[in-house]
């Protein structure tokens, strides 16, 4: 299967509709909903603005309408990028390392190397153009969140400070002077999470802010909105905190001692996807989702200077927001203006 897979004439359109059922189950999902959005309204000339999945429209229909052989480009596509140079590869198990070794050789070995280099988008997919703007969107659950979006260049090559990670746990503090705190005594907000972004790719990023509002905070999410800006304008009035990042340290360092045991699988495929970083060196790529190491206050300055009002979005998202829609998203008829 992964030498030599037989692509069979008769398996494609079997292929084409497992593709469509899945898209089908995600058409009610608000996660998959409001990413959808994210693409359609970011930047129509980068790759990130396409449709992420694929529907049976947009392959055995889009093919036939175009006069083109599915399966033939299916071919050319794997013939062109199944290469082992831009492959990762994790084997989890209880046998010995010498023999998970052997496996991974002899089973392995036979993907070729055909001198391809992994795609890096050298633009980013919001520019001024998609920054500045206010996005409502009908949702299917009974929920009311207000997200902020800010563009940043990519921030992968500096993995030992985590800039990401800093500037998260700060505005997604819930204790005392937090943003939390302050929305929460106000009746404004029950919940914040922030931090990149998990659709950012080689060659860019973004910082999210997630606030889940109550029905006052929606009424009230301009407010919201400044109390965000205020506490971020006091982080860049204070600089970057040794202290707090020492303190981000020593709880990564517990975490990653004291990691629960995920099942193989999850484990196989978090790896895999870690080992794309191509700025991680071997040894950092089993602690990289906790352990920090590196205090680099120029680096962190340079990051927050980016969250700012000039280079942000906003999505609101409600089932009863009182607005009139004036779009529909093509993909999973999503509301929005």
């Amino acid at each position: 299967f992964f030498i030599d897979p037989l692509f069979a004439p008769d398996c494609t359109d079997r292929e084409v509709r497992a593709v469509d059922s899945e898209h089908k189950k995600n058409i009610q999902s608000d996660m998959w909903r409001q990413y959808q959005i994210e693409k359609e309204l970011s930047n129509p000339g980068h790759p990130f603005s396409l449709f992420a999945t694929g529907n049976y429209d947009t392959l055995s229909g889009a093919a036939k309408q175009l006069g083109v052989d599915l399966r033939g480009e299916l071919l050319d596509f794997h013939a062109k990028y199944y290469s082992a140079d831009i492959m990762k590869l994790v084997i989890v198990g209880r046998d010995s390392l010498d023999q998970l070794t052997e496996w991974a050789v002899s089973n392995f070995s036979p993907i070729r190397s055909k001198g391809m280099t992994k795609p890096v988008f050298k633009a980013h997919p919001l520019t001024k153009s998609e920054m500045g703007k206010l996005i409502r969107i009908k949702s299917i659950r009974q929920q009311r969140t207000l997200d902020l979006t800010f563009s940043l260049p990519d921030i992968k090559p500096y993995y030992k400070s985590k800039p990401g990670r800093y500037l998260g746990s700060l505005i997604g503090h819930e204790g005392k002077g937090s943003i939390l705190s302050f929305l929460k005594k106000r009746g404004w907000a029950t919940s914040i999470v922030a931090g990149r972004s998990p659709t950012s790719a080689e060659g860019f990023d973004m910082f999210k802010i997630t606030v889940s509002l109550t029905e006052t905070g929606m009424q009230s999410y301009q407010d919201v909105i400044r109390a965000v800006f205020a506490f971020i304008q006091l982080l860049l009035s204070k600089g970057p905190q040794k202290w707090f990042q020492d303190e981000l340290r020593r709880v990564s360092e517990i975490e990653y001692r004291f990691m629960e045991k995920n099942d193989t699988v999850s484990m196989a495929s978090v790896l895999a996807s870690t080992m794309q970083n191509r700025y991680l060196p071997p040894e950092s790529i089993l602690p990289d989702c906790l352990m920090l190491s590196e205090f680099n206050e120029d680096l962190l300055e340079w990051v927050q200077a980016f969250l700012n009002p000039l280079n942000f979005r906003i999505l609101l998202a409600a089932r009863d927001l009182a607005v009139d829609f004036v779009s529909e998203e093509k993909y999973y008829g999503v509301n929005y203006r």
